[in-house]
C-alpha cells in the first residue's frame, strides 16, 4: 500500500511538473510569435474599435462607465487588460464570450477586430502610435 501511494504521488508530481513546463513554453512561444508579427498600433487599430463599439452612450463611456469600465483612452482600457495574456484579460474574455457577460451586447465585434485585439494584447498591449505612409501622387 505504501509503495502504491509513492507511485501515485510520483505520477501526480510528474504530471504537475509537465503542466508547468508546457504552460511556460506556451507563454514564451506565444510572446515570440506575437513579437515577430507586424506591430498592432493602439491609436490606429485598437482605440477605434473600442470607441466605435464600447464607449458609446450608456455603455463604457465617461458618463456611464458600465461595470466600472471606461473605454475612451489607453489607461482606462488597460484596467481590463493583462499584457501578453489575452486569455487572462477580462476585456478580451468578454469580447469572445468567455467572460461574465458577452460584449458588446447585441452585436459582437467582427472577427478581424477580435484578432487585432488578441494580437495587440499578445504583443504587450502597448500604447503604440503608428504613422501611415502617405504616397505622393
Amino acid at each position: 500500500m505504501k509503495r502504491r501511494n509513492i507511485i501515485v504521488f510520483s505520477v501526480i508530481i510528474g504530471l504537475a511538473t509537465l503542466m508547468v513546463v508546457i504552460l511556460q513554453w506556451r507563454y514564451s512561444h506565444e510572446r515570440l510569435i506575437y513579437s515577430k508579427q507586424d506591430t498592432v498600433c493602439f491609436e490606429k487599430d485598437i482605440l477605434p474599435v473600442f470607441l466605435n463599439n464600447c464607449s458609446v452612450a450608456g455603455c463604457h463611456d465617461q458618463q456611464t462607465g458600465s461595470g466600472g469600465y471606461i473605454f475612451t483612452d489607453y489607461n482606462s482600457i488597460m484596467k481590463g487588460i493583462i499584457p501578453f495574456k489575452a486569455e487572462g484579460s477580462i476585456v478580451y474574455k468578454s469580447i469572445i464570450g468567455e467572460g461574465a457577460s458577452f460584449m458588446p451586447p447585441g452585436q459582437e465585434l467582427l472577427e478581424n477586430e477580435k484578432i487585432l485585439i488578441r494580437k495587440w494584447i499578445g504583443q504587450g498591449a502597448n500604447k503604440t502610435i503608428c504613422l501611415t505612409n502617405i504616397a505622393n501622387p
